[in-house]
């Protein structure tokens, strides 16, 4: 959506800021009238419920935010927590701002319509992903996923950002079982994990994730 000479345009800006790895935009149940337009760095929004936290979407460059804010001058409460999960730089913007963005991106609304419908598309995977039945496989669709949506193509794979307790809280397993599955990925050279500080892990290969369930579940079972 945004192209890098259309950042140095003065009123662009004035708009733009900078979070740094790990930092909130917001959280769950704070008031705010602001929308995003992400430009670089991927963002991770989830929703914490009585019995877990769980990932609704992880959006990137292009990605919108917020878009609650552009139809009321009113403050909102944000539904969700929208954390960066690398160094995120963005657009952010009210009503008021709204004329000075149609202005620079002329085809706006019908991108920002367009996004939402694949964000839908989106959540109705992850939903797909949440309710299979067999728990070993929903750990690895869990992590295709994560990798598709939140990862970094990198020499080794596909490289992404994913703890534990991430897991257990979307997938309803015991951590214990998590660990287990995890371990063996690992000892199989699927999933490496490169930085254990930060739970930066990377998938080697798709194929041979889902090559390996089977195997996975037999030692797991035992």
């Amino acid at each position: 959506m945004i192209q890098p000479e259309l950042l140095n345009d003065a009123a662009l800006k004035k708009l733009l800021r900078v979070y740094p790895e790990n930092a909130f935009l917001f959280k769950q149940g704070d008031k705010g009238n602001t929308m995003f337009i992400i430009i670089e760095g991927t963002i991770e929004l989830f929703q914490k419920t009585l019995a877990a936290v769980r990932t609704v979407d992880i959006i990137g460059p292009g990605d919108i935010l917020g878009e609650k804010a552009i139809l009321s001058n009113e403050p909102y409460k944000r539904g969700l927590s929208a954390q960066a999960k690398t160094e995120v730089a963005l657009l952010e913007f009210d009503h008021r701002n709204l004329q000075v963005i149609q202005s620079k991106l002329p085809n706006f609304v019908m991108q920002m319509l367009r996004m939402v419908t694949q964000r839908l598309d989106k959540a109705n995977e992850l939903i797909s992903v949440l309710q299979l039945p067999d728990p070993c496989e929903r750990l690895a669709q869990f992590f295709l996923y994560y990798a598709k949506y939140g990862g970094l193509k990198v020499s080794q794979g596909i490289q992404f950002q994913l703890n534990v307790p991430q897991i257990v809280g979307n997938l309803v397993l015991p951590e214990d079982y998590v660990i287990k599955v995890i371990e063996m990925l690992v000892k199989n050279n699927v999933l490496l994990h490169k930085d254990k500080a930060k739970d930066i892990w990377i998938l080697t290969d798709e194929g041979a994730l889902m090559a390996s369930i089977a195997l996975v579940k037999e030692r797991v079972a035992a």
